[in-house]
């Protein structure tokens, strides 16, 4: 009997991972769950908790277009180790159609669901911007199902039918029935886009004498960058980091692990790392 996948994709900063942990602890079965992490660092993997299930961090960057022979490893691993239930966490600038492909053309495999997490208050911002909108569409052109948190998006002005495929996920209590519910999907997507990456990433660590505040005037001056995500200790004290379009968190935290920040960012001008990395003069 093939292993079953269920692809988790969504824009970066929609609530993907938290989806994933509210998962592993309601789980009614053991299953193996594959991070995709933009980047040299495991954030992804700091952040989840494993409960019922084994974590594989991947490395070097999209899955849907640089790293498939890892990922194919990655399945095609958990599944020799007795997992009937894979999970498959994309990073945030995955194409989903690409990535469905990809995984159907493994033998042993059979993809059940695929669903694509949106943020309900930002979804509307991501599809007018035209540096990520072509992404944002194809993923949610390509899912079965569309989980919409913090707000239920108004597809109206769209003019499409995301809307027959949209519920609403409460931030708290159990874990609705229709999460759990696969189907085989009637149709393979057609990839579309350039192969070319059309994001930057790096992951760098912060020069421990700054504060909170200078990390976010940084940040929030750069407007090309997408996402930030990570650990670092600021002024004696350890932060978790978490920004994206329109909004930057740091928070103090007790979490042990590896100190590091991974930023995304679009276009060519890279943001000047140094500031924050290099000891003030």
């Amino acid at each position: 009997m093939p292993a079953q996948v269920t692809l988790i994709g969504g824009y970066l900063g929609a609530g993907k991972t938290t989806l994933v942990n509210r998962m592993l602890r309601a789980a009614h079965r053991p299953f193996a769950v594959i991070v995709n992490d933009l980047g040299a660092l495991p954030i992804d993997e700091a952040l989840i908790e494993t409960r019922s299930a084994a974590m594989v961090t991947l490395t070097n960057g999209c899955a849907c277009c640089q790293i498939g022979a890892d990922l194919s490893l990655q399945v095609d691993r958990m599944a020799s180790q007795g997992f009937d239930w894979l999970v498959v966490e994309t990073s945030g600038v995955a194409r989903l159609s690409r990535l469905m492909v990809q995984l159907m053309q493994l033998p042993g495999i059979q993809v059940n669901s695929a669903m694509a997490v949106v943020d309900g208050l930002r979804i509307e911002q991501l599809l007018e911007n035209p540096w990520v909108s072509e992404i944002v569409e194809d993923q949610l052109n390509a899912a079965q199902l569309i989980v919409a948190t913090r707000a239920f998006p108004d597809w109206r002005s769209t003019g499409s039918l995301w809307h027959q495929r949209t519920k609403f996920l409460e931030a708290e209590g159990a874990l609705p029935d229709w999460i759990w519910q696969t189907e085989k999907p009637l149709e393979v997507p057609s990839p579309k886009g350039s192969n070319k990456p059309e994001f930057q990433h790096r992951a760098v660590t912060v020069n421990p004498s700054m504060d909170a505040s200078d990390l976010e005037r940084f940040i929030m001056s750069n407007p090309q960058i997408q996402r930030v995500k990570g650990f670092a200790c600021l002024s004696g004290e350890r932060y978790l980091i978490q920004s994206g379009l329109g909004y930057c968190h740091i928070e103090l935290s007790e979490a042990v692990g590896i100190d590091g920040v991974q930023f995304i960012w679009t276009g060519s001008k890279v943001p000047s790392f140094e500031q924050i990395t290099s000891p003030p003069e």
